[in-house]
């Protein structure tokens, strides 16, 4: 065993006792005033002394393969310390007052058992080297991992700012409560600390997180119920995110340059919208002419197509349209259809499969002929064509035997 005595070596500067059985660290070692370098490598150490605290020479620290579960209070008052390496052991999680110690260049922690990396480790000035492999680490994602000791502390230092972290705030100036900034991190998923802490992300109110690799959003976004404005654009998103739909104080939403093809009816629920910004995809649904006619429209359009999937009733009179909105063809049991005073040229074969259609009223359209196809809804009671450019009676017509309503006035028949 160390003995009390070693404290009298005065002008020690360099202590290895690598590989041993040592199970603590006696205090005669932290009397040790002119030690630069520790190295109790492959021990059996569970904890260390308090008196650790008085060791202000000590420049490098080397403690692998013991059995440690935490670091205590007494490493944060080693100021000149610049190389801490603890792998291999039982470490859960690091202390959030390590980026104190600023001149600690190098942190080794590989094959320990942290599960994340504390928000505050942002903060971190002369750090060059942070090892984390063989740990179960979630935070900060793989993503973020993959690309380098300054993304990491600018990852974490983004994610914070929202949280207005006492020792992150003293420091950033800048940062605005509320917001979450993540931009072009590269990521493919949506960060997992607001998800596993949402209760403390309640206070967001604005995530801009464009240019990454989004595809899709997690449930709990539904909670962030305070949330005004999303921008998620130059990201991977093929459909508009289901959650968009609970957060219903959102103002702005911005979806610029992702793979869009549809809006979902649920936007049309966020009363409060005011700017949607959908430029560079590919929308079929809503039409773009609806599109442009601005929010109000828009939400009008949304409305009312859930509206008509539920009733059977889909009323799209004086949306501008100038094609029947192709996502009509995916609706079942539609009983009654009126798209008129829009500027429809032609009415495309999917319409005519519709055998529980009705009700058809495409006036004031500028039709110009009816396809074949017009005699397969069998069950057509009223259809009116008025004040279009029909110049020929079609003869299919002749096939809708429960037409009671045909209504032909202002044509070129």
């Amino acid at each position: 065993p160390i003995k009390e005595s070693i404290s009298k070596l005065e002008s020690l500067e360099n202590l290895s006792l690598d590989n041993n059985a040592v199970g603590f660290v006696h205090e005669g070692i932290c009397l040790l005033s002119s030690l630069t370098r520790l190295s109790m490598s492959s021990n059996k150490l569970i904890s260390f002394p308090d008196r650790m605290a008085t060791m202000h020479s000590l420049g490098e620290l080397m403690l692998d393969s013991n059995s440690l579960t935490s670091l205590p209070q007494s490493i944060l008052h080693l100021t000149c310390l610049r190389i801490l390496s603890i792998s291999s052991n039982c470490v859960i999680q690091l202390p959030s007052e390590l980026p104190r110690l600023t001149s600690l260049r190098k942190l080794l922690v590989e094959n320990n058992a942290i599960q994340r990396l504390p928000f505050e480790f942002g903060l971190f000035s002369n750090l060059v080297q942070l090892e984390v492999s063989g740990n179960p680490l979630w935070s900060p994602p793989k993503d973020i991992i993959s690309q380098g000791i300054s993304v990491w502390f600018s990852y974490l230092m983004s994610i914070a700012s929202p949280l207005r972290i006492k020792a992150i705030a003293s420091v950033k100036k800048d940062i605005r409560s509320g917001v979450l900034q993540a931009r072009r991190f590269n990521l493919t998923q949506f960060p997992p600390e607001i998800c596993r802490y949402t209760l403390q992300f309640m206070c967001l109110t604005e995530i801009d997180m464009d240019v990454n690799k989004l595809s899709e959003l997690p449930k709990e976004v539904g909670k962030l119920t305070n949330l005004t404005s999303l921008s998620f654009a130059n990201n991977l998103f093929m459909l508009c995110p289901p959650v968009f739909g609970k957060l219903h104080n959102l103002t702005s939403i911005n979806l610029e340059r992702n793979l869009l093809t549809f809006i979902p009816m649920d936007i049309g629920n966020l009363s409060a919208l005011k700017i949607l910004r959908v430029d560079g995809n590919k929308i079929s649904h809503p039409p773009m002419e609806v599109v442009k006619m601005g929010i109000p429209a828009l939400l009008r359009f949304l409305k009312l197509f859930a509206q008509g999937s539920v009733s059977g009733e889909l009323l799209m009179s004086g949306n501008n349209l100038k094609a029947m909105p192709i996502a009509i063809a995916g609706l079942e049991n539609i009983t009654r259809l009126d798209l008129s005073h829009n500027a429809i040229g032609r009415l495309p074969c999917e319409l005519f499969d519709k055998v529980t259609l009705e009700t058809l009223d495409i006036s004031y359209n500028v039709i110009t002929h009816l396809e074949p196809e017009i005699s397969r809804p069998l069950n057509l009671r009223l259809l009116n064509l008025s004040a279009n450019r029909i110049d020929v009676l079609s003869s299919s017509l002749l096939s809708l035997t429960k037409l009671q309503s045909l209504f032909m006035n202002l044509n070129l028949v």
